[in-house]
């Protein structure tokens, strides 16, 4: 169950997104801020400008820092 103020992080463990995906995302933001809630998002969330999306490892460390940082995150997504 979720509360009032807790943390989630989105992470994107396959494939980036797209610079197009942007509002989208942003949107998707603001309901879960709505919830009250408090989304975290992953640096490597979008492509590169070459449509490359970070390699695995990077990822991977990523979304451990989340865990190790931010012990009080509920959810992933």
């Amino acid at each position: 169950m979720l509360n009032i103020n807790d943390k989630i992080a989105l992470v994107v463990c396959s494939n980036a997104k797209n610079e197009e995906d942007k509002v989208r995302i942003e949107k998707l933001e603001s309901i879960l801020v709505e919830m009250g809630l408090v989304p975290i998002f992953t640096k490597y969330i979008y492509k590169d400008k070459f449509g490359r999306g970070a390699n695995p490892q990077v990822r991977a460390s990523e979304l451990m820092s989340f865990y190790k940082k931010i012990m009080k995150l509920k959810r992933f997504f």
